[in-house]
């Protein structure tokens, strides 16, 4: 293999790494929220459906009220079809009240499942194509004078 294919290969692997990373902990943290995250009803206090289709709400648990900010779907109306007072499914964590998240966290969690399937899959495509057409290439040899 030539030394680009190397390269090309190295930064693939990176590309994938530095992308799943977020992705990946995300994907662990909506896990946590379907697997021990407790529903509950909120309201909505703010909608910036201009600001990535999002709003904010409130909820109670016990005496306590907290705020949060979420997306609409899973199981919410869109945010476009929010307003301030309408009610909306909230997961929150028993063991840190303060987390919590807009909509079924498992659909949030299939998601994020399916970018983490394609998004390498992809970006396997293109950097497959470059490889493939590098090990191709016929190497340069050096003219004799």
């Amino acid at each position: 293999m030539t030394q680009r294919a190397y390269v090309l290969i190295a930064v693939y692997l990176f590309a994938m790494g530095f992308l799943l990373l977020p992705f990946g902990s995300e994907w662990l943290r909506l896990g946590r929220f379907a697997k021990l995250g407790v529903e509950t009803r909120g309201t909505v206090v703010k909608t910036t459906c201009g600001q990535h289709e999002s709003f904010s709400y409130s909820y109670r648990v016990g005496d306590r009220t907290y705020r949060g900010g979420g997306h609409g779907g899973m199981g919410n109306p869109e945010c476009r079809d929010l307003r301030p007072g309408d009610p909306v499914r909230i997961w929150y964590l028993p063991n840190n009240e303060m987390a919590s998240i807009a909509g079924d966290p498992a659909g949030w969690k299939r998601n994020e499942e399916l970018t983490l399937a394609v998004a390498p899959f992809w970006f396997g495509i293109f950097f497959a194509f470059a490889i493939w057409r590098e090990l191709r290439a016929k190497p340069k040899t050096k003219t004799s004078e």
